[in-house]
């Protein structure tokens, strides 16, 4: 059996060796170098666009977690300040959690003359992490100007672009709330007085606003009670889930939420759109794929004399479609490596790259006075490079079966009696 094994490889190596010797392969080796660099391109390609997405991403998950709390815990009738204080030192017992705020939020409608905009309301305190958090993302205002009873309100950028606010204006807010008075329910509505304008670069900007804890929870007539409390992570893109699993059980009468929840149609717009700009590319692969067939169909009619000979002298069908494959695939291979390699190089350094297509070009590719953005975001996700490097290998092999498979029904008789 080794001996027989041992023939086999042998008669491999020598029919690939034949079959790689040709009269005139200059048009076969233009198509095979086409394909290799269709390949190339493809796999590079796909690596730089998906890392410029996956950075994007990342931006805004940072972005995002920098205002909004990464946990809520809300009861249906209300949580006093001393059952939160209790909760916050069983809570930040956690390693994993920082800091622990009560919550008073409420949606409502923001407007002035004819401009209106429906917001997210959040309450915030001097003492509280969203207050700090918020003064760093300050670009006009005071903040500090958020005091009890002063119905002071500060707004995300988006939202004074929209509404054509500035700081001193005042503005109606109309809570969710209902009031009832002789002439029926109507609508909680009190006038507040721009405060500042707060900018993070996301979604926010455009449906938060922020007011003092005390002046919410008056016009909601909540009293001394809040809705619940609000946790702020560590790390909270890795640690969620663990957090989830371990505070669920022990708090069952809270009802919790997190940040991905909470922006859950964001992120699944995102996702749809990674995977509809993949399939997208990956038609770069595909033709790719079309010129790897084309050459192995001009390299089968160019040496079916060779593949004859190599029939009388007792080579099988399937030794020869073993040779046409990894004679495809083999060239492929290289687009696929040298493809990587390039995307990844360019991943790495693709800021550098925008600053020098900027300066040869006098072009600003994004203004950082729209976009928000100083750098070219990218990251380079493993998982990626594994799923393009399968995936371009199984559609380079499934490439080469017609052809292959083509070379090893040449029959013997035929090819060598017309001298093709």
């Amino acid at each position: 059996m080794f001996n027989l094994r041992m023939k086999n490889d042998l008669s491999f190596f020598i029919g690939f060796r034949y079959l790689r010797r040709s009269r005139d392969e200059k048009f076969i080796s233009f198509i095979s170098a086409l394909s290799i660099a269709a390949m190339a391109l493809g796999v590079s390609t796909l690596v730089i666009v998906l890392s410029i997405m996956n950075g994007f991403d990342r931006e805004i998950k940072n972005r995002l977690l920098q205002i909004i709390p990464h946990i809520s815990a809300e009861h249906t009738s209300g949580i006093a300040i001393q059952e939160i204080n209790e909760l916050k030192s069983q809570l930040i017992r956690d390693e994993n959690t920082i800091k622990v705020d009560p919550m008073v939020n409420s949606n409502g409608l923001i407007y002035k003359n004819d401009l209106q905009l429906g917001v997210s309301i959040q309450g915030t305190e001097k003492d509280w992490n969203s207050f700090s958090i918020l003064a760093n993302h300050m670009i006009a205002g005071n903040i500090d100007l958020l005091t009890a009873e002063s119905y002071q309100i500060v707004l995300g950028s988006q939202i004074a672009r929209q509404m054509n606010l500035f700081i001193g204006d005042e503005v109606s807010l109309a809570l969710s709330s209902i009031i009832r008075s002789p002439f029926g329910p109507i609508p909680q509505i009190k006038r507040f007085e721009v405060a500042g304008i707060f900018e993070v670069g996301a979604q926010v900007d455009g449906n938060v606003v922020f007011v003092n804890q005390t002046d919410i929870r008056r016009l909601l007539r909540m009293d001394s009670s809040f809705q619940g409390l609000h946790i702020y992570l560590e790390d909270p893109i890795a640690s969620t889930e663990k957090f989830f699993t371990n505070i669920e059980e022990n708090y069952p009468d809270l009802r919790w939420t997190s940040w991905q929840s909470e922006m859950t149609a964001l992120f699944k717009a995102m996702k749809m759109e990674k995977i509809a700009v993949t399939l997208l590319l990956s038609v770069i692969i595909a033709i790719a794929s079309f010129n790897i067939i084309a050459s192995l169909v001009l390299s089968v009619n160019e040496k079916r004399q060779e593949i004859a000979v190599l029939r009388t002298m007792g080579a099988t069908s399937d030794l020869i479609i073993k040779v046409f494959v990894i004679q495809g695939t083999l060239g492929s291979f290289f687009g696929i490596i040298l493809g990587l390699f390039v995307g990844i190089i360019c991943s790495v350094f693709i800021t550098e790259l925008v600053q020098l297509v900027e300066y040869i070009f006098d072009m600003q590719v994004f203004d950082p006075n729209i976009y928000l953005i100083s750098s070219f975001p990218s990251q380079i996700v493993f998982s990626d490079i594994i799923l393009i490097t399968f995936g371009t290998v199984l559609v380079t092999i499934l490439a080469t079966i017609f052809p292959a498979r083509a070379a090893g029904m040449v029959l013997p008789a035929e090819a060598l009696r017309y001298g093709e």
